[in-house]
């Protein structure tokens, strides 16, 4: 198992986990809910406050981000319903 990959569960919390932390920051249809450092790591992941019926793909999106070379770069992008699935 790789470092990153046991880094998964903090990044990716389980949906209704992730629904319920505190809102870091306000983007313009999502919200900051995990930033997480770890040695030279440094994630992001955003819960769209939209859905479907906003003209979003999916309902719960969720992007991470990573900090590459000192800009955040989406690293995947997905329904939150899937790939924030409890293990």
């Amino acid at each position: 198992m790789s470092r990153r990959h046991g880094l998964r569960p903090l990044i990716l919390p389980p949906l209704e986990t992730l629904r319920a932390l505190p809102v870091l920051a306000q983007g313009q249809i999502d919200d900051l809910k995990v930033e997480i450092q770890f040695n030279d790591d440094h994630y992001r992941t955003w819960l769209s406050r939209g859905g479907v019926e906003d003209g979003l793909e999916w309902d719960d999106e969720v992007t991470v981000e990573r900090l590459i070379d000192g800009k955040w770069v989406s690293v995947f992008r997905g329904p939150g319903k899937e790939i924030c699935a409890a293990p």
